[in-house]
């Protein structure tokens, strides 16, 4: 799978926990429907996975960090896997 566009969540001046959990939704419709891993920039790493998890549509996720701190997510949500890169921003 091959890393790909980023999104946004929010800017700096405002902190909404829903506009993580939207774009953590987006990202995982983008990774589903490219076939890709689709990186998502965040403000709060632990909320980003927290976002994950909470869905209620997701099941077998689990993730790991990499050596420059981002998250690789992966699972399936709504029977269909993906894949994320979650970057704090």
């Amino acid at each position: 799978m091959r890393l790909s566009g980023v999104a946004n969540a929010g800017d700096q001046n405002h902190h909404h926990h829903m506009t993580t959990c939207s774009t953590i939704k987006e990202a995982i419709g983008r990774s589903i429907s490219h076939n890709e891993i689709a990186l998502v920039i965040v403000d709060d790493l632990r909320a980003a996975l927290e976002s994950i998890d909470n869905d209620e549509n997701v099941s077998d996720f689990d993730h790991s960090t990499e050596n420059n701190g981002d998250i690789d997510a992966w699972g399936t949500r709504l029977d269909r896997e993906f894949r994320i890169r979650i970057r704090q921003s």
